[in-house]
């Protein structure tokens, strides 16, 4: 800082008296720049203040919204007793309404029927309950039948419990078995719909 002077009597001295009112001055310089903002920024400054506000209470009314529609579904998901009701699989395609094919028909026209929705009747072979595997038989062979994929689970139980007498009618697509190549060729068809 500047140093202010006194000569051996004990009074000021021009040069000290000089520094003392600079220092003052510059003091009260910097005293004014820091004092309160224009009356137009200051104007300016409560507007976007009042607007921020708005935008907070905006902001949690929004909130608190969401978080009532947020506890209404946790209070209707955890509610005992209440089933979800499953969704129903897409309907199937209709259908052509013509007579279902013999096990015979399907192995002789394996190669024309092959990724195709097919509707087949035979007589119920072996059951595999723990693949859900039923097998057609007809004089010429068999053919499988995966049963997993039946949208009805009551359905894959009977036919996994039951003694299956008489003729089946199978609606599903007819594919080649996974992993095979070569003949004679392994025929899955992964039901849709099985009747007995």
């Amino acid at each position: 800082m500047f140093q202010v002077s006194l000569n051996e009597a004990g009074t000021w001295t021009a040069a000290g008296l000089r520094r003392a009112c600079l220092v003052l001055l510059a003091g009260l310089l910097v005293f004014s720049a820091c004092g309160p903002p224009a009356t137009e920024t200051g104007a300016q400054l409560q507007k976007d203040v009042k607007a921020l506000k708005e935008e907070v209470a905006a902001l949690k009314e929004k909130v608190n919204k969401l978080e009532a529609g947020q506890k209404e579904l946790q209070v209707a998901l955890l509610k005992p007793g209440q089933k979800v009701k499953p969704v129903a699989p897409p309907p199937a395609p209709p259908a052509k309404v013509a007579a279902p094919l013999s096990v015979a028909q399907l192995l002789k026209n394996k190669d024309r029927l092959l990724d195709t929705r097919v509707t087949v009747k035979g007589q119920a072979g072996p059951v595999l309950m723990h693949k859900k595997i039923l097998y057609l038989q007809g004089p010429e062979g068999m053919v499988e039948v995966s049963f997993a994929q039946l949208a009805d689970p009551k359905q894959i139980e009977r036919l996994n419990t039951q003694a299956i007498e008489g003729p089946v009618t199978v609606v599903g697509r007819l594919t080649a078995a996974p992993g095979q190549v070569k003949e004679p060729t392994r025929l899955v068809i992964v039901a849709e719909s099985v009747e007995f």
